[in-house]
């Protein structure tokens, strides 16, 4: 009689276990997915910029080869970035004054021939 109670006391026991075990399994199960859709959603990003990228290359090649376009292109694209930072630089207080900005880019030229790797 004792050995039967051990036993099923010791069957109950691993019952338990066992449920204990599944809901374990199930929450990592739960996991495993959500990792996966995040992994498939970075390879369609992937792939999305990868699709651009080639895209992009291939309508630089093209504007490449009409010369005045693609100058007249990047000599736009150079003025627009000159432009806003001139717009940025003007809103800045500090910057206001000619004598505060003319000093500020003789110290950034200095530092940068200094510190530049030869």
């Amino acid at each position: 009689m004792k050995r039967s109670d051990e036993i099923k006391n010791l069957e109950g026991r691993i019952l338990k276990e066992e449920e204990i075990i599944e809901a374990k399994e199930k929450e990592i199960l739960k996991i495993e997915n959500k990792l996966l859709t995040s992994v498939e959603d970075i390879q369609s990003s992937e792939k999305i910029l990868s699709k651009a990228g080639y895209y992009r290359r291939k309508i630089v090649r093209k504007l490449a080869r009409h010369r005045f376009l693609f100058s007249v292109l990047v000599s736009l694209g150079g003025v627009l970035i000159w432009r806003g930072l001139w717009d940025i630089t003007a809103s800045l207080p500090v910057l206001k004054e000619s004598v505060v900005a003319l000093l500020l880019g003789f110290l950034i030229l200095w530092l940068l021939e200094r510190y530049a790797v030869e």
